[in-house]
């Protein structure tokens, strides 16, 4: 399968239908001191209106004072019912976790 993004629709070749995307915020960080980093921030939503679901994906920024670079949160749900089937979590650098909310 290859997924390739036309616009901002991700279609599979595969499979007719397609899903809605938006990208998140780019942020520059240590510009007047520091190391330069750039950073995502905001939210980025993923639809495919064919199945009726959709993910929600908080980019979080790092905090002046604590937090860490490149986390995620996030929530995948059905949008015909509302119902969250499951929770993400993790940094989108390394290591990102999927949590089924039916089972926990």
């Amino acid at each position: 399968m290859r997924i390739f993004l036309a616009g901002w629709q991700l279609r599979d070749e595969a499979d007719p239908g397609f899903s809605i995307l938006t990208q998140p915020n780019m942020y520059a960080r240590g510009i007047l001191f520091g190391k330069m980093k750039y950073e995502l921030g905001d939210h980025s939503f993923v639809r495919c209106p064919e199945t009726g679901l959709s993910a929600d994906i908080d980019f979080k920024t790092k905090g002046w004072v604590s937090g860490t670079y490149n986390a995620i949160g996030g929530v995948i749900k059905n949008d015909h019912t509302g119902e969250i089937l499951y929770e993400l979590s993790g940094l989108w650098s390394e290591e990102m976790f999927i949590k089924d909310v039916k089972v926990s």
